[in-house]
């Protein structure tokens, strides 16, 4: 439920702001969990969620739940990696709303991070990552 509501989040970013993440054949390069290195076509999107805990009150349940989205922005360039970056925080930071079937109750931007994956064979950068780290709200 959680994961198919990122993916509807994203795809709707994709179409909203022109991300450059549509294959010419339509398919989308946002990918759960890895990106696929076989396919090494950028800019692409991954995204995994982590310490997903509902909330309990006195009574039991209290109908929501929070924990903390992992979105790689990839890029072949670091100013790639970095723009896509930017411009997902930008669209998901202090937001709320429905993704998919899914209410938000809030989406709050935690942390950025840059890194670059190397070939140690031929010493170069294969490509760059940008890792936004959210903490979101939802109601279950």
């Amino acid at each position: 439920m959680i994961g198919t509501a990122i993916f509807a989040q994203l795809t709707s970013l994709n179409a909203a702001l022109s991300l450059g993440l549509t294959n010419p054949d339509g398919s989308i390069r946002i990918y759960p969990g890895y990106q696929h290195m076989a396919d090494k076509a950028y800019p692409a999107i991954c995204y995994d969620y982590e310490n997903y805990t509902p909330d309990v009150a006195f009574d039991g349940a209290a109908g929501t739940a929070v924990f903390d989205l992992k979105i790689m922005c990839i890029g072949d360039t670091y100013n790639d990696a970095d723009t896509l970056g930017q411009q997902v925080a930008t669209a998901l930071d202090a937001t709320r709303g429905t993704w998919g079937t899914v209410t938000v109750q809030g989406c709050f931007l935690e942390e950025i991070t840059t890194d670059r994956f190397l070939d140690t064979d031929m010493e170069s950068i294969l490509y760059w990552i940008t890792e936004l780290t959210f903490h979101v709200a939802v109601t279950i």
